[in-house]
């Protein structure tokens, strides 16, 4: 494994261990590795196993939230 490859895949894991969790769905199942070239790799979040999941690092702006802040807000940006 090249050190590309390692470094990659130290990114891909600190953001899964990132990743709130509540049914573990986005952790486990969409934050997902692959490599696209002989010297890259794409780390992205699956919209279509997780379309939840833009909304676990936004803040909220509904009114069914009263003002609550989003504890998860920035999550993403954070990792």
């Amino acid at each position: 494994m090249t050190k590309l490859a390692i470094c990659a895949f130290i990114a891909w894991d600190f953001l899964k261990n990132s990743a709130p969790v509540d049914t573990g769905n986005l952790k486990q199942n969409a934050i997902q590795i692959r490599q696209i070239g002989e010297n890259e790799y794409e780390i992205k979040v699956n919209a279509s196993i997780a379309p939840y999941a833009v909304y676990t690092n936004e803040r909220w702006v509904a009114a069914r939230w009263n003002g609550k802040q989003n504890p998860n807000e920035k999550w993403i940006d954070a990792a």
